[in-house]
This record gives structure tokens, C-alpha cells and sequence, in this order.
């Protein structure tokens, strides 16, 4: 689930030449191995990170048996004060106790990977993402 999450993603941030892979971003917000990722090596930043929970529910009628349902989501970073952003998360971890601290320059926006600024880039990047979910099917 989280490939095709995050090939969803990629596909949407290629139309404005942004190239991702998935990896982990030590110093990263929420890290794990499924974040998207721009950049290679020391220079990867984080653009999204994915999460889902699954559940074991009963079918409509007792000859379906019990099956997975799933909730994947992803946050893309498109146009945030992400100091702002940091500075938030690090006090929440600070004040439970957890001594995580996230680093800025282990994240980057959609905005910030542009070479010009793009008018209305939240809207774009929301049509482009719908249009592209209209042709997708989820994989079971």
C-alpha cells in the first residue's frame, strides 16, 4: 500500500520535475522507511511521509469471513513555514518528555524544490493529485 501511495505522489511531483524515491530521513519528522524523499545520500530531504492502519473487520454476510480494510494517507509538504512547522513538533516532543528533536534541513516543500514560484501551487497540486487518483486503482 505505501508503493502505491507514494508512486501516486511521485507521479504528481514529476509533472513539476520534482524526482522522489522512498527512504527514511534521519532527523525527519515522524521518519520511516516510506517517507518521500527528494535528493540522494546525506542530501535527501523528506517532501511526504505516509501512514496507514489496518483492521480486521467481518464481511456483509457470514460466507465473506473476516478481511483487511486499510487507511493509507500521506502528508505532502506544499507550501509551509516549515521552521514554524519544526519549532511546533520540537515543543510537543519536548514536552513529552521524548528528547526527539526533528532538523529543517531534513525536510524541503514542493514550493521550495520549484525554481519560480508557482500562483495558486496548493490548488495545482491538489487537481493534479485528483486527476491522477481518477485513473488509479488500489491494489488488493
Amino acid at each position: 500500500m505505501y508503493r502505491h501511495l507514494c508512486g501516486i505522489l511521485s507521479d504528481v511531483l514529476m509533472q513539476w520535475g520534482i524526482a522522489t524515491h522512498c527512504q527514511a530521513v534521519e532527523g525527519s519528522f515522524c521518519d520511516g522507511r516510506y517517507n518521500l524523499a527528494c535528493g540522494d545520500g546525506a542530501q535527501a530531504r523528506k517532501i511526504a511521509g505516509t501512514a496507514q492502519y489496518w483492521r480486521t473487520v467481518a464481511g456483509a454476510d457470514a460466507r465473506e469471513g473476516r478481511h483487511h480494510v486499510v487507511l493509507a494517507h500521506a502528508l505532502l509538504l506544499v507550501e509551509v513555514d516549515l521552521i514554524a512547522a519544526h519549532r511546533r513538533a520540537n515543543e510537543l516532543e519536548k514536552r513529552l518528555g521524548t528528547g526527539r528533536v526533528y532538523r529543517t534541513d531534513k525536510t524541503q516543500s514542493i514550493e521550495q524544490c520549484l525554481p519560480t514560484p508557482v500562483a495558486g501551487l496548493s490548488a495545482r497540486v491538489a487537481d493534479a493529485l485528483i486527476t491522477r487518483l481518477a485513473g488509479s486503482r488500489v491494489p488488493l
